[in-house]
């Protein structure tokens, strides 16, 4: 992704997306495409605008967006130094925005700190959740077999289902959405892990141990608890 700035018909820096590989590989070209048209789709404050879409003259496919100037959520929570309830009143909007996205037919797939960004308006803080990337269509008639039966996303905010490679549904998103609260809330991961096989055996050990003694491991903050 590539900070540029549009000089006509109006001035304004934009975020110009490219994927190398869509070039090359008609599959990559064709998720790219389908990308686009995920976001097309939507029209909500929590989620960048699409300005433009094109192909270089080398033949190279682009979206150009709304840039975002902002930091993902767990930067900005830390640098603003903010309560706990502001941070989950920040996760409200971002569910606003997946909300949103759940009614034109789109599961994201990858809600993670660093794909959603904060930007600071007059109008308070601003998150907006970037990269469909990856995102799948709830319409079978779409390009929904993309990435079908494939174990792709981020480990440390993946529901099961997703990491064995299993079918997923907007609740795959929901999920996601709770291990980004629990990161911005306590400072750590919910299941840090760095492979596909270590997830699914702390998946299945907090599966079937008490839910106390979870909570002990983890030190859960005692405002988390009240609310």
């Amino acid at each position: 992704v590539l900070l540029a700035e549009q000089t006509h018909p109006v001035r304004r820096r934009v975020a110009i997306k490219l994927v190398p590989h869509a070039l090359l590989d008609p599959a990559h070209a064709a998720r790219f495409d389908f990308e686009r048209r995920a976001l097309e789709r939507t029209d909500h404050p929590g989620i960048p605008k699409v300005l433009d879409a094109g192909r270089t003259p080398l033949g190279l496919p682009y979206i150009a967006m709304e840039f975002v100037d902002g930091p993902p959520v767990t930067v900005f929570c830390r640098e603003r130094g903010l309560a706990v309830t502001d941070r989950v009143a920040l996760i409200a909007d971002v569910a606003g925005a997946v909300q949103h996205a759940h009614q034109r037919g789109l599961i994201h797939r990858d809600l993670k700190p660093s794909n959603i960004l904060v930007a600071s308006g007059d109008a308070g803080p601003q998150p907006k959740v970037v990269d469909f990337g990856i995102a799948r269509s709830l319409d079978r008639d779409d390009a929904v077999s993309l990435t079908s039966g494939q174990p792709i996303g981020t480990l440390a905010s993946m529901p099961p289902e997703q990491a064995s490679g299993g079918p997923v549904d907007t609740r795959a998103d929901v999920y996601a959405l709770g291990a980004v609260l629990y990161e911005i809330v306590t400072g750590t991961q919910a299941l840090p892990c760095s492979t596909t096989s270590e997830y699914l055996v702390r998946v299945t050990r907090e599966a079937v141990q008490d839910p106390r003694d979870r909570a002990a491991e983890r030190r859960v903050p005692a405002e988390l608890a009240e609310i």
